[in-house]
């Protein structure tokens, strides 16, 4: 985690999920190729990440990491 607001935002993912509510996550604008989203997909079971077509490589690496935590969590 970056930052005290990540963990914040963290909490309030898991406070929004205990009361029904579907949670996406999502990139931000000028994204780097840090794929720490991927992880919080995981770790939260949101099931949805918004980060875009897989057209550059910022957002290749964060769905090359999906793809390296479901072949881990698999094996």
């Amino acid at each position: 985690m970056r930052e005290i607001n990540d963990l914040c935002w963290y909490a309030s993912a898991q406070l929004a999920q205990s009361d029904g509510w579907g949670v996406m996550v999502s990139h931000r604008s000028g994204e780097t190729e840090n794929t720490v989203i991927a992880d919080l997909v995981v770790a939260l079971g949101t099931g949805q990440i918004k980060t875009g077509a897989p057209a550059r490589s910022e957002r290749v690496a964060k769905y090359n990491a999906l793809l390296r935590i479901e072949y881990e969590l698999s094996s």
